[in-house]
């Protein structure tokens, strides 16, 4: 079986850890001291609610990053059969290329609260399906379907592939996905 194995990136992995550590100790630092002299352009409620919100969403990012970091699995596997991509939180199994009816490229804009202005965030590559029902269902945990069912709603389908915990750059993983389906689609 010719396949492509694409490990995961441990210091992509750590780097992402210290930054989920640095949030989480904003998101305190928050829920702590909420007011201060110095920045009373908020109110205490806003600030307590930043913090609460940041120390559970990178909490939870913590979570996900120390169970990669600590894996054994492959990060991405691609071969005849289809791609089975286990590099982020959500790992769905075997996605078979007849389930795969195009790709594309998209990063994600971000808007920054009372600026005006949007940050872009990592590219990242869609797997477009005719039946995304099918991969929503495969998963039991809520928040992870919610999840799905917000990426299909955004992005038109629920399948995405990112190389931040990945050890190649993006370009390449981009590259090997396009040839690799146009290899072994039917």
């Amino acid at each position: 079986m010719n396949e492509i194995r694409l490990t995961l990136s441990k210091t992509k992995l750590v780097l992402m850890l210290i930054g989920c550590i640095a949030f989480i100790f904003g998101g305190v630092y928050m829920i702590i001291e909420p007011y201060k002299p110095d920045n009373n352009r908020y109110s205490e409620d806003f600030l307590l609610f930043i913090g609460l919100a940041s120390v559970i969403f990178f909490g939870l990012g913590l979570f996900f990053i120390l169970k990669k970091i600590f894996s054994t699995k492959i990060g991405l596997i691609i071969n005849e059969l289809g791609i089975i991509d286990n590099s982020n939180a959500i790992s769905l199994g075997l996605i078979e290329w007849n389930d795969i009816s195009g790709i594309s490229i998209i990063q994600p804009q971000v808007p920054v609260f009372n600026v005006g202005t949007t940050v872009s965030t990592k590219k990242m590559i869609i797997l477009k399906t005719d039946h995304p029902e099918k991969f929503i269902e495969r998963l039991r945990n809520p928040i992870l379907k919610e999840t799905l069912i917000y990426n299909n709603k955004i992005y038109g389908s629920p399948l995405t592939i990112i190389s931040s915990g990945l050890n190649i750059k993006f370009s390449e993983l981009e590259n090997i996905v396009k040839e690799q389906m146009h290899t072994w689609q039917k």
